[in-house]
C-alpha cells in the first residue's frame, strides 16, 4: 500500500433513521442525516489531505459490509482527486457489536501490512489533526493511544501491531460514560501503557451541534475547512450567519509529521 501507518475511519451511509439517532431525537431524522452526510464528507476530505502530507493511508471502514453504490457515488462526486473511492482499499466492519467490528478492522489492517493504526469515527469533524499526530508519536514510542471524548467515550484509539490488545474490545459498555475507562483498564491489564490525547467532544446532541455552529461562526479558518458542514447548518438555521469567502491569506493546517 506504500504506507505502514493508517487512519481507520468508521462510517455509515447517511440514510435517515440509521445515523445520529441521539441527534435525530432533537432535530429530526432527515436533518440529522443531512448533518451526518456533511460531517463525513468534510472529515474525509480533511483526512485525505492529512494522509497525503504524512504518507498515512486513510482506510474507510463502512458499515456493515462495504461500499454501496450510493455511498461510492457521493464520495466520488464530492471528494474528487486520485483514484475513485469505490476502487480504494476499505475495511468492512462486518457484524457483531461495536467491539467486534473495531477489533475486526484492526486485524484486517495488520493483515494488509499496516503496523500502526488509529481508528476514528465521524462525530467530530472539527477535531484538530494535530491530535492524530500525537497519537502516532505515542504509538511510535511503544504506547497505545486513546483520545477521550467529553462524554466518557473516546474519539480515537490507536495501536501498533505489537501492542494491539484484543481485550480492549471485549466486555466494554459501549456508548456509555465508562467506555474509555474500561478500555484503559483492559489495555493496562494486558501490560501496555496508554498515552491520553487531548479531550474532545463528539457531536451527538442538539446542544453539541449548536456549540459547533458557534465555533464555525466565530472561527473563519475552521469554517473554511468544513464547507459542507457550514452550508448544511446554515441551511437548517443552526448558524446565524455564514463566514466570509475564503481568503487566500489563510494557510492550510500544518502539523509536524508523525
Amino acid at each position: 500500500m506504500g504506507s505502514s501507518a493508517a487512519v481507520l475511519v468508521f462510517l455509515k451511509e447517511p440514510v435517515p433513521g440509521r445515523v445520529k439517532s441521539r441527534l435525530a431525537a432533537g432535530i429530526g431524522t432527515d436533518r440529522a442525516a443531512a448533518v451526518y452526510r456533511a460531517f463525513v464528507l468534510d472529515w474525509l476530505e480533511r483526512l485525505t489531505a492529512y494522509g497525503r502530507s504524512r504518507e498515512v493511508a486513510i482506510l474507510p471502514c463502512p458499515s456493515p459490509d462495504g461500499w454501496s453504490e450510493t455511498l461510492a457515488q457521493w464520495l466520488d462526486g464530492e471528494i474528487p482527486g486520485g483514484s475513485p473511492w469505490r476502487s480504494r482499499p476499505f475495511l468492512p466492519q462486518g457484524s457483531g457489536d461495536l467491539g467486534d467490528r473495531l477489533g475486526a478492522c484492526f486485524r484486517m489492517a495488520w493483515e494488509m501490512g499496516i503496523d500502526r493504526a488509529i481508528v476514528v469515527g465521524t462525530d467530530s469533524p472539527d477535531l484538530p489533526l494535530g491530535h492524530l499526530d500525537l497519537g502516532f508519536e505515542a504509538i511510535a514510542r511503544g504506547d497505545c493511544a486513546l483520545g477521550p471524548a467529553l462524554d466518557g467515550g473516546y474519539y480515537a484509539l490507536g495501536f501498533s501491531d505489537r501492542t494491539f490488545v484484543p481485550s480492549a474490545f471485549k466486555a466494554i459498555a459501549w456508548s456509555s460514560d465508562q467506555t474509555a475507562a474500561q478500555t484503559l483498564t483492559a489495555i493496562a491489564t494486558a501490560g501496555h501503557s496508554t498515552t491520553l490525547l487531548p479531550p474532545w467532544g463528539d457531536i451527538d446532541h442538539p446542544e453539541d451541534l449548536r456549540r459547533l455552529g458557534d465555533r464555525l461562526r466565530d472561527d473563519h479558518p475552521l469554517a473554511h475547512g468544513l464547507p459542507r458542514t457550514v452550508e448544511t447548518l446554515a441551511r437548517l438555521g443552526l448558524i446565524v450567519e455564514s463566514p466570509p469567502p475564503r481568503s487566500p491569506a489563510i494557510a492550510p493546517e500544518t502539523h509536524p509529521s508523525p
